[in-house]
């Protein structure tokens, strides 16, 4: 009986995770798919941005193509910008969740998303409107 109470006690001790979870490997690719937006909402950024007269443009008589934002590439990047604080939110949220262990910690890189993302759709929607 001795021995049966020590196992079960021994068991709550020992770490029985073998290695990365579904939950573990949910949070790397929202990760991976989160930065991999932020990418893809500098690319849109700059094309859809006013362009802007410089000296050398002016030296050389070259023409604004672009006086003010492009709206139809505006509205793509608020939507990828949303969908990136979804992507966010969602880690962070299965995050909390897996804090169990002391081993977990917090994956700071969704909050830095997060931020970033809702910064950009302030300013987007702020420029735009």
């Amino acid at each position: 009986m001795e021995d049966f109470i020590a196992k079960r006690v021994n068991s709550y001790k020992t770490d029985r995770r073998t290695g990365p979870d579904k939950v573990l490997k949910t949070m790397r690719w929202l990760g991976v798919f989160g930065w991999i937006l932020v990418i893809v909402v500098f690319i849109l950024f700059e094309i859809s941005r006013p362009v802007i007269t410089t000296f050398i443009d002016r030296w050389n008589n070259k023409v604004i193509v672009q006086p003010e934002w492009d709206k139809a590439t505006a509205h793509v990047l608020l939507f990828i910008m949303y969908l990136g604080l979804t992507v966010s939110s969602i880690g962070i949220w299965l995050n909390t969740k897996r804090l169990k262990r002391k081993t977990d910690f917090y994956r700071i890189h969704f909050f830095f998303l997060g931020f970033f993302m809702f910064l950009g759709i302030l300013y987007i929607t702020l420029q735009i409107s």
